[in-house]
């Protein structure tokens, strides 16, 4: 089992009191079995985004889906479509470029979804996503064993988001691959359709 990977941004320890959120700690390896010897309910919670461990951030876990081989979130937001606007193909553009495409997309809702060049109900996104994690947590077995020593998983950027990395991150190893790919049925039958 890979020890716990305090790095710079420590680990987040959660503590409860009758069931009710009391504070939350990010400690370091020297203050953390200390912490967690104290009385009272406690959850280690690992902060999945750029401010915690960037391996579970949609901007650091990368996959290769149908020949392009990119981040998460580049994934996930140019296969968002919208009635009248053509998604620009951004798959060799630079950094700055695609980023400036999902902020100009970011919170607008998109009218469907286009994945390998075939349109998609809009609704399907939130298992697109889910999909595009279970296939980054597939491709690193160690990343996945690590994962099981935490208790919950935080994303302190979801906001209103209904796609989120904690939560897809969360259901693969609190209730397991299967149940995720469960989520995922409607997609993928349609995507073996097309």
């Amino acid at each position: 089992m890979n020890p716990l990977d305090f790095g710079s941004k420590g680990v987040n320890v959660y503590n409860y009191k009758d069931g009710k959120l009391e504070k939350r700690s990010v400690v370091d390896q020297r203050h953390f079995d200390f912490l967690m010897d104290k009385e009272g309910d406690k959850k280690i919670v690992l902060e999945c985004s750029t401010v915690g461990d960037k391996r579970f951030s949609s901007f650091g876990a990368k996959v290769n889906c149908f020949g392009w081989d990119d981040i998460v979130e580049f994934h996930y937001f140019t296969s968002k479509g919208f009635t009248g606007v053509a998604v620009p193909n951004i798959k060799r553009s630079s950094w700055s470029d695609k980023m400036r495409f999902v902020n100009a997309v970011k919170g607008i809702p998109a009218d469907y979804m286009v994945l390998n060049g075939k349109a998609y109900d809009a609704d399907l996104l939130p298992q697109w996503y889910h999909l595009l994690w279970i296939k980054y947590l597939d491709r690193n077995p160690v990343l996945v064993e690590y994962l099981n020593q935490f208790d919950d998983f935080n994303d302190v950027f979801k906001g209103s988001s209904v796609s989120c990395q904690a939560d897809s991150i969360r259901k693969y190893i609190k209730d397991g691959r299967e149940s995720l790919m469960q989520e995922c049925s409607e997609l993928l039958e349609e995507m073996r359709g097309k």
